[in-house]
């Protein structure tokens, strides 16, 4: 079981919103993903893709995610709060 690899250290989500953690593994592995005390399981289905809906959480962190099937990885330094994602021309220079 692996995580996408959207899911690396120093991760950041966004606050207020239920988030999903998706990933692929073996067909109907039971698959669990917890972060801050809050827990959530899903099933890796015929595609052998799994998802699993985690619920609206605060800003805050540095958090641990841990996600368990027939292995279990930890992703460390998990941030919850205001994402931004920005953009430009590769030609913009500041001076």
């Amino acid at each position: 079981m692996w995580p996408f690899k959207v899911f690396q250290q120093q991760h950041g989500a966004s606050a207020g919103n239920a988030g999903a953690c998706l990933g692929t593994g073996a067909a109907n592995e039971k698959v669990t993903v917890s972060i801050n005390g809050q827990q959530a399981s899903g099933t890796t289905g015929a595609d052998l893709n799994w998802m699993v809906n985690l619920p609206s959480m605060t800003a805050g962190g540095p958090f641990t995610l841990t996600i368990t099937g027939t292995n279990t990885i930890t992703i460390t330094d998990v941030y919850i709060g205001e994402v931004w994602l920005c953009s430009g021309s590769p030609i913009w220079v500041t001076q």
